[in-house]
């Protein structure tokens, strides 16, 4: 088994949260297994058998392919927002690079080169990678533990990527590598913390299983929170910068999402807000 204690502080002591070996969601693209809440650092993570990258196989990418959900002007806008600050913090002369890990299709790449950088991609999925190649940015299709890579970059990506990883504290520890002096690492993420997952969990205690499953059973082995990122980020040697949390985005093309639920989300995001839960998003910006 895969995960069998805590991926952040190595703790052998948890607690189960939620048996998802049989989820009835995510069928044949989810990572089923057992949701366990670390009692030490609080990390909450998957226990499960199957290695987590070779569900980013051709069928994976297929699926990916079909939808909108990180394409168009919208993804390349949010994700502006959010790399604009450490392009602006770089206060540098020349094209500052960016190195962006798991960049699909290449719409980080798209938004970097929008932004003034000089952008970099690694990627698992060979068709993925195609695509963001064939708008002209380089991009190596491997494992980052694998990668050849031999310079620095100022400031390293990471979208909607720590959640997937087997073993994320070793990646991050790997990037400081890659960083240059005085960059910056961007981590985006669900955060677990939020009003949405707090109401899952309700509707959980009460026998409706699926909003849990729904968030949980999916491809992700990693479940953080704002108080968890950055304490993993912490212990693989960062400092933070800043930390900013977004509420669950509703808008994003392709979102599989009725109108009613949609309008539920975002009622629940606001009074997340109202009684100081933060959104279901969080990035963290970090330097060595």
């Amino acid at each position: 088994m895969v995960n069998e204690n805590c991926p952040s502080c190595g703790s052998k002591h948890y607690k189960i949260l939620y048996d998802l070996t049989n989820p009835t969601v995510h069928k044949g693209l989810g990572l089923a297994g057992i949701v366990k809440k670390c009692n030490e650092c609080k990390l909450q993570f998957k226990t499960f058998e199957n290695k987590a990258e070779d569900l980013y196989n051709d069928n994976y990418a297929d699926n990916f392919l079909k939808t909108e959900e990180y394409s168009g002007t919208h993804a390349i806008d949010f994700f502006e927002k959010i790399i604009v600050k450490s392009f602006n913090r770089l206060k540098k002369n020349g094209k500052p690079t960016l190195l962006d890990i798991g960049s699909g299709i290449g719409i980080m790449l798209d938004t970097a080169k929008k932004t003034g950088y000089e952008p970099t991609g690694i990627e698992l999925s060979q068709k993925l990678a195609e695509v963001a190649r064939k708008k002209g940015h380089e991009v190596m299709v491997t494992n980052i533990n694998d990668s050849t890579l031999d310079r620095k970059f100022d400031t390293i990506s990471m979208m909607d990527i720590i959640e997937h990883l087997e073993d994320p504290k070793q990646i991050l520890q790997s990037l400081k590598t890659l960083l240059k002096e005085n960059g910056e690492l961007i981590v985006y993420t669900p955060n677990h913390d939020s009003m949405i997952v707090k109401i899952a969990h309700l509707f959980w205690s009460l026998g409706v299983k699926s909003p849990i499953e729904n968030i949980y059973a999916c491809t992700h082995t990693c479940f953080f929170t704002s108080k968890t990122l950055k304490d993993i980020l912490v212990r693989s040697g960062y400092t933070i910068t800043e930390v900013n949390h977004f509420n669950y985005d509703t808008s994003r093309p392709g979102q599989e999402v009725s109108t009613i639920a949609k309008i539920g989300i975002n009622i629940i995001e606001s009074i997340g807000s109202l009684i100081g839960c933060k959104g279901f998003r969080v990035v963290i910006y970090a330097k060595l």
